[in-house]
């Protein structure tokens, strides 16, 4: 069973940088492929721990800290409160649909977090991050082919006729254009996604890829490849125009910086915090002064406007929420029923939490990224502000490329670390 799920986890790893693409060229069906892995890793998982029953209940997370600090009984209590909500609603399927965007991820996390765990004890696991470089490596080298190389010629009469929560109908490949700027996506369904999947790069190949490991040190063509990576991941996220991305980027290379100049042994909230704040300010004044149209580009306002707006009208029903009338559900909705595609879109997490499901719903989010703080060390705990940052600057989990990544990393962390706590 276990080799199983290595394949499954390998292939999933592999794919998600190339959703955009799949949708694009492979049959229509082939769109639900990510969630077809999911659903056979999760019956694998399922399966393992049945078989291992005994082993399973004497290392249950909730027995370490308390049922309040484990991430799992979190994830488990967002879905059962989602499923209340859905049951609750008047258009079920539409509510269904909206918490497949907002729920998937912690599906993913009690997948790997209670099934895999022994990948992460072992070189399995930095083959398993090798094979999510490389494959980020070909979706940015797709990237420059489409954007530098007369790719773009090539591929426009390439369409995805699939509604997107990104920009329904739109050309895959090559990308669209914003404020008369072409802006990256390599393989992926949009740029956001794309830069968003390349910030999980970054952050993998500076805190748990380093050239200067044991394995690498004594070959010179690996920390050239190192580098060469490196440079290309920044260099597809600057030409995504992905301002959120780039503050990420900021903060992951300052909180490397930091960590070089103090040891590894970081522990301090003070550190990380103002690793964050230094990092936004630093994307501040170089966007200023080297990417100004970036910075005051069409839509800028949305980031601030829009999450107010959520929080206005989640006040409306702050405890049943508005599920499904907001996001990609209620714009294919729409699509469907008015031939629109326009849905009111929170552009931040945690405002969608609260427009969607109640206060509730917004507490249990904030109750797991706050349990998984207390299991993480200082390389995970930079990985948890970074996306809590992006997920303060965009609806990113609208995007499931990216939720089902980052919760799987989170689950990655959060497990290597209790596994090198209880050796």
């Amino acid at each position: 069973m276990q080799r199983l799920a290595t394949v499954l986890i390998i292939l999933l790893l592999f794919l998600l940088p190339h959703h955009g693409a799949i949708t694009v060229f492979a049959p229509d069906w082939m769109r639900w492929w990510k969630e077809g892995v999911l659903l056979l890793l999760g019956l694998t998982v399922i399966l393992n721990l049945f078989q291992n029953l005994r082993n399973t209940l004497s290392k249950l997370p909730l027995q370490e800290g308390g049922i309040l600090r484990s991430p799992d009984f979190y994830a488990l209590l967002f879905l059962l409160w989602g499923a209340v909500l859905i049951a609750l609603n008047p258009d079920p399927r539409t509510a269904l649909i909206a918490f497949r965007y907002l729920g998937l991820g912690y599906v993913v996390y009690l997948i790997i977090s209670c099934g895999v765990t022994k990948l992460w004890s072992d070189g399995a696991s930095a083959s398993l991050l090798h094979v999510f470089i490389a494959s980020l490596l070909l979706s940015v080298l797709f990237g420059f082919w489409a954007q530098f190389l007369g790719g773009y010629e090539v591929l426009t009469s390439w369409y995805s006729n699939t509604i997107s929560s990104w920009v329904p109908g739109q050309t895959i490949p090559l990308y669209h254009e914003s404020d008369g700027i072409i802006r990256m996506q390599g393989t992926s369904s949009g740029p956001i996604e794309f830069s968003h999947l390349l910030v999980v790069g970054v952050y993998l190949l500076l805190f748990r890829m380093s050239y200067g490991t044991t394995k690498l040190r004594s070959y010179e063509a690996f920390k050239l490849l190192y580098f060469f990576t490196l440079l290309l991941f920044l260099l597809a996220i600057y030409f995504s125009h992905s301002r959120a991305a780039m503050i990420a980027v900021v903060i992951l290379i300052f909180a490397k910086i930091i960590q070089q100049f103090q040891g590894a042994d970081l522990r301090q909230f003070k550190i990380i915090l103002s690793s964050t704040i230094i990092g936004l300010i630093l994307s501040g004044v170089v966007g200023s002064a080297f990417a100004p149209s970036l910075l005051h580009r069409a839509g800028t306002s949305d980031h601030i406007t829009k999450p107010i707006e959520a929080v206005k009208t989640g006040f409306e029903k702050p405890f049943t929420g508005h599920l499904g009338e907001w996001g990609p559900a209620a714009r294919a909705k729409n699509l469907i029923e008015n031939n629109d595609d326009k849905a009111p879109i929170a552009e931040n997490v945690f405002a969608d939490y609260f427009v969607q499901l109640g206060i509730l719903g917004l507490l249990i989010g904030l109750g797991f990224l706050w349990s998984l703080w207390g299991g993480f060390e200082y390389e995970g705990r930079v990985f948890l502000i970074t996306i809590f940052v992006l997920m303060n600057l965009a609806t990113v989990l609208d995007m499931t490329p990216v939720s089902i990544t980052f919760f799987f990393f989170l689950a990655f962390l959060y497990q290597s670390n209790i596994n090198q706590q209880r050796e």
